[in-house]
């Protein structure tokens, strides 16, 4: 009887630490390895990459920018009707000679005061130019 529970409480343990190994769970293939990136305030960037998001803001996009030295992400999610939206940045990973940028729109919850104004959710990421292509995945929380 108790090489049975011994057997169970040793299998218990280790589905427990599965999933407990603080990793992002986010299945990466063998050659991605996370990318160093700065999330930029809108202010500390050029003017052409401003102009280019008030162009494309009613709707998602996101492009990229080329300073030479470095490249910036421009990620937005189209018109909302109020504000309190945010923006979490999932992961960043460089796999092969691709870029993958994870991002999440976290809407605001129903208790949170937020303006009534119409806004433009957007982000923008700073990332070493390595004149990749860049491939972004959006999720968007419900």
């Amino acid at each position: 009887m108790k090489k049975i529970v011994a057997f169970i409480l040793v299998v218990c343990i280790s589905l427990g630490l599965i999933g407990c190994n603080g990793v992002d769970e986010t299945p990466r293939d063998a050659d991605c390895q996370p990318l160093e990136y700065e999330i930029m305030d809108e202010n500390d960037v050029s003017q052409k990459i401003k102009e280019k998001m008030f162009e494309k803001q009613k709707d998602s996009y996101f492009f990229t920018y080329s300073d030479g030295n470095e490249m910036y992400i421009a990620i937005g999610y189209g018109e909302k009707p109020t504000g309190g939206y945010s923006i979490k940045i999932e992961s960043v990973d460089l796999c092969g000679e691709v870029i993958i940028v994870k991002t999440e729109l976290i809407e605001p919850s129903k208790e949170d005061v937020v303006a009534t104004a119409i806004t433009y959710p957007s982000i923008i990421l700073k990332v070493a130019d390595m004149g990749d292509e860049i491939d972004v995945e959006v999720h968007s929380t419900k």
